[in-house]
C-alpha cells in the first residue's frame, strides 16, 4: 500500500510542475519542442511504476509455515514442562524417601515468563498427620538440594 501511495505521489508531482513548466513557457517556435519534451516527461513518470513493478512478495507457504512452528513450539514447551515436573517431583520424592517418609502427595508449581521460558515458582507437599514433625527439616534439604522453595502442608484426610 505504501509503494502504491509513493508511485501516486510521484506522478502527481511530476504532473505539477509539467504543469508550471508548460505555463511559464513562452508563446513561439520554442513552446513546440518543450510540450513534446514534457508531455514525454509526464508519460515515462506515468509507465515507469508499470514497467518496473515493485518487488512485492507473500510467501503463504512461509507464514504458515511461522504459524506452524509457533504452534509446535508451545506445543514442545507444554510437553518440556510435564517432563520437567515429573523429574523434579521424583527428585524430591527420593529426599523425602530418605527423609524416612513413606507417603507424600507433590505438587510441582511452573509457570512460563514473558519470554516463554520456564519458571519453578515451588513446589507443595502435602504430608500425613505423623510426619508433620519433620517438615522444617524436609524443606530445609528440598532447598539445599533443589533450590526450589517449598511449602509442606498437612494432607487432609477425606472421610
Amino acid at each position: 500500500m505504501n509503494l502504491l501511495k509513493e508511485a501516486v505521489m510521484s506522478i502527481c508531482i511530476t504532473a505539477v510542475c509539467v504543469g508550471v513548466i508548460e505555463m511559464l513557457l513562452p508563446k513561439g517556435s520554442f513552446r513546440a519542442p518543450m510540450k513534446l519534451l514534457t508531455g514525454t516527461v509526464l508519460i515515462i513518470s506515468l509507465i515507469t511504476p508499470i514497467l518496473n513493478p515493485p518487488d512485492i512478495q507473500f510467501d503463504v507457504d512461509a507464514e504458515y509455515s511461522n504459524l506452524y512452528k509457533t504452534e509446535l513450539y508451545d506445543k514442545s514447551l507444554e510437553s518440556l514442562m510435564q517432563n520437567s515436573a515429573v523429574l523434579i517431583k521424583q527428585n524430591i520424592s527420593g529426599i523425602i524417601y530418605q527423609n524416612g517418609i513413606s507417603s507424600a502427595k507433590i505438587k510441582i508449581i511452573m509457570d512460563k515468563d514473558h519470554e516463554s521460558r520456564i519458571v519453578i515458582k515451588g513446589a507443595e507437599i502435602y504430608l500425613n498427620k505423623s510426619d508433620m514433625d519433620r517438615a522444617d527439616k524436609l524443606i530445609r534439604e528440598i532447598k539445599g538440594q533443589t533450590g526450589i522453595d517449598v511449602r509442606v502442608e498437612e494432607e487432609k484426610q477425606s472421610g
